[in-house]
């Protein structure tokens, strides 16, 4: 990022603009240009620079210009003077904000399946009258309901629930021995330490290669070509559009049963099979067309894909 402060009179506007503009033309390079321009735009003679102060910092005017290669970065707040100072002070603030920030973090529950866990559920199972439940139910739907409940009771009872919490910026490949090793290499920055600085940061270089490696292997295990690119929305953070139904409640497949199903009521006529035109060509494949089919498949992209997500 490059920052150059300028103060730009009015005088020697046109041999300012032209020395900028000779001088900042580069756009890969994040750069800020601001100052005193008076009446001046550099937005005439550099188009792709944006002005980024939208507040008034001398009466009704805006004599301070901040000029930056990215469109609506900042966002202006003007602030009381400094001492005797004519001019307003203007405190600007990125409209960029973190995915940590915007989003807050997610709670979620999963089941510790332990030996000493199944066998709990398995006594649990074997100790109980399975008739009661049968007997006392009026018809199937009842019984599956009870059934079911008494099984996510068990469940619940026998089986450990452990609770963690996922951050919206988390990585796939992060796991308990990296959120581990986190916490002594930042002791030892604040220590002051080298020695203990070099070790605990060697620790996690050593973990994290080892985590992204173990990722890379749970991928190329994979042959379901829908979990990979799955695996390439969740890092790039890619959320698609879903259409939103309205009135997604119980009684929503009730109403479309009696939509789609009112013809039934009304049409009384046995249903007959409508006999195949003589000319009519069925498609069929044999087993021999779809093997050829497969053999057309490129595995190398599904390899280079799993690459990428490793990389990300």
């Amino acid at each position: 990022m490059h920052l150059f402060p300028l103060k730009v009179p009015r005088s020697s506007q046109l041999p300012a603009f032209s020395v900028i503009k000779t001088s900042f033309s580069d756009n890969i390079t994040f750069t800020i240009i601001l100052g005193d321009f008076n009446q001046a735009r550099l937005k005439k003679s550099l188009s792709n620079y944006h002005q980024q102060v939208t507040c008034n910092t001398r009466g009704n005017n805006t004599l301070d210009h901040c000029y930056t290669t990215i469109k609506n970065a900042y966002r202006a707040i003007p602030h009381p003077h400094f001492w005797k100072s004519d001019h307003l002070a203007v405190l600007l603030l990125p409209e960029y904000r973190q995915r940590l920030k915007t989003a807050a973090p997610a709670v979620r529950t999963k089941k510790v399946w332990t030996r000493e866990a199944q066998e709990r559920l398995r006594d649990c199972f074997e100790s109980v009258d399975w008739t009661v439940f049968s007997d006392s139910s009026l018809n199937l739907d009842e019984y599956a309901v009870v059934v079911t409940n008494f099984i996510k009771t068990c469940l619940d009872e026998c089986v450990l629930a452990k609770i963690y919490c996922t951050f919206p910026n988390q990585k796939l490949w992060m796991n308990q021995e990296v959120r581990r090793l986190l916490k002594p290499r930042s002791v030892a920055i604040k220590s002051g330490n080298p020695g203990l600085y070099q070790k605990t940061r060697y620790d996690l270089w050593r973990a994290l290669s080892k985590a992204k490696r173990q990722f890379r292997m749970r991928l190329e295990a994979t042959s379901e070509a829908r979990q990979l690119w799955q695996g390439l929305q969740d890092n790039t953070s890619y959320k698609m559009k879903h259409n939103s139904m309205n009135g997604s409640d119980a009684s929503l497949p009730d109403e479309l049963n009696t939509f789609y199903a009112w013809f039934e009521q009304e049409n009384t006529a046995t249903a007959v099979k409508i006999p195949a035109a003589p000319d009519d060509s069925v498609i069929s494949f044999s087993e021999t067309d779809v093997k050829l089919s497969l053999k057309r498949v490129n595995p190398a992209r599904q390899k280079v894909l799993v690459e990428y997500l490793v990389r990300l």
